[in-house]
């Protein structure tokens, strides 16, 4: 990735310049991503595979992008890094749509995007789901986004308290095993969270069929 990011930070205007992933092969646990990168105006878009190996997890769009990042310190590996707690609530007062929008303000703030409510939420994040009952598993949050919930709904009318945490994992086809250092590769809207990264101009002789 070295060469990329050097390329990026020499040569890519933000003003003008774009990302956008074109095609994506996937092979079992490794991606290979084809992005093309228009650099600044008047040039002509060049062509960069990254291999992603270790493949967890991955949202792709082909919408143009002003950004593209590395990193080992995200927001989006909080559900590969901290035990998952699960709330229970009973005695449940509160209208259903402040109780989801407490929890789906929750998860933005942590999470910096909207969708992961729909992985921690028990059931579907709708308004007819668990938010409208009067007791029950509200869902499995990562540790430090239970914790922005339970202080959120600490003055309302729901008494709500997490289980001990659950260490998480992946399934190696005998049993759970905590996941491998994980990094974050971010293209705009578009992420692949997995244990390595690596690029190199497209060379369209040697492409997949």
């Amino acid at each position: 990735m070295k060469q990329l990011f050097e390329r990026i930070s020499s040569d890519f205007d933000d003003a003008e310049g774009y990302f956008s992933v074109v095609e994506v092969h996937r092979f079992a646990e490794e991606l290979k991503l084809v992005v093309a990168m228009r650099f600044h105006d008047g040039m002509q878009p060049e062509l960069w595979e990254i291999q992603c190996s270790g493949v967890v997890h991955q949202l792709l769009s082909s919408d143009f992008a002003t950004q593209l990042s590395e990193t080992a310190e995200s927001a989006l590996l909080l559900p590969y890094i901290e035990p998952r707690l699960s709330i229970m609530f009973a005695r449940n007062a509160m209208a259903p749509e402040a109780l989801l929008g407490i929890v789906c303000s929750c998860c933005i703030e942590a999470m910096g995007r909207p969708e992961f409510i729909t992985q921690f939420i028990n059931g579907t994040a709708t308004l007819s789901g668990i938010v409208s009952s009067a007791f029950g598993l509200l869902g499995r949050f990562p540790e430090s986004l239970a914790a922005n919930i339970l202080a959120a709904l600490k003055t309302q009318p729901i008494q709500a308290h997490a289980l001990p945490g659950v260490t998480p994992g992946s399934w190696n086809g005998s049993q759970y095993v905590a996941y491998p250092a994980l990094r974050v590769l971010n293209i705009g809207g578009s992420y692949v969270i997995a244990e390595r990264f690596s690029a190199v101009p497209f060379d369209r002789a040697k492409a997949v069929p």
